[in-house]
């Protein structure tokens, strides 16, 4: 489920980076139109990360907050679709996205043509 990034009283803000700690990896792929595919591993087993995209351009600024009903499997695999951004995507030139794990912040870019 993607929803606005809202917190009672302002914008969520955007979460800080952290080190990626030694066997773990992050990858952002666009797979459709209106789809980008994250991929990571070295997660702690059964984990639910919090996923955060933020996107600007010049006329639009997007926080998404998803929380995914999947979690790492047990090789600490991870992957989920964020679906449906066709309306950010055309818009900006690039997108950041912050994974919240249990041992940090995970981050990654991804340019669009």
């Amino acid at each position: 489920m993607v929803t606005p990034g809202q917190e009672a009283g302002g914008v969520t803000p955007i979460p800080e980076c952290s080190p990626l700690p030694a066997g773990m990896t992050i990858h952002l792929s666009r797979v459709a139109a209106d789809d980008v595919q994250i991929d990571m591993s070295g997660l702690t087993p059964g984990e639910t990360p919090v996923v955060f995209m933020y996107i600007a351009a010049e006329d639009l600024e997007a926080r998404l907050t998803a929380y995914p009903r999947d979690s790492a499997g047990e090789d600490g695999s991870f992957v989920y679709t964020m679906r449906g951004i066709s309306q950010y995507l055309e818009k900006a030139g690039e997108m950041s996205v912050r994974v919240i794990h249990s041992s940090g912040v995970a981050c990654a870019e991804l340019s669009f043509p």
